[in-house]
């Protein structure tokens, strides 16, 4: 088990050091890069909508 988990840790990295050197590769990861960033914030936003919500109630 040890040794397949290693394997394609190995395999992604490699994966991950081709992305850094193809120009289309790059400006796919920085648009991915800023939907995430962009989506963070409303994420963070309705967590904490939630946790106020379940700290009301459970005062109550």
């Amino acid at each position: 088990m040890l040794l397949v988990h290693r394997e394609l840790t190995e395999r992604i990295r490699s994966v991950r050091r081709l992305d850094l050197y193809l120009q289309d590769r790059i400006q796919a990861t920085a648009l991915l890069l800023s939907h995430i960033q962009a989506s963070q914030a409303p994420v963070r936003s309705i967590t904490l909508q939630k946790i106020h919500q379940a700290r009301r109630l459970a005062a109550t």
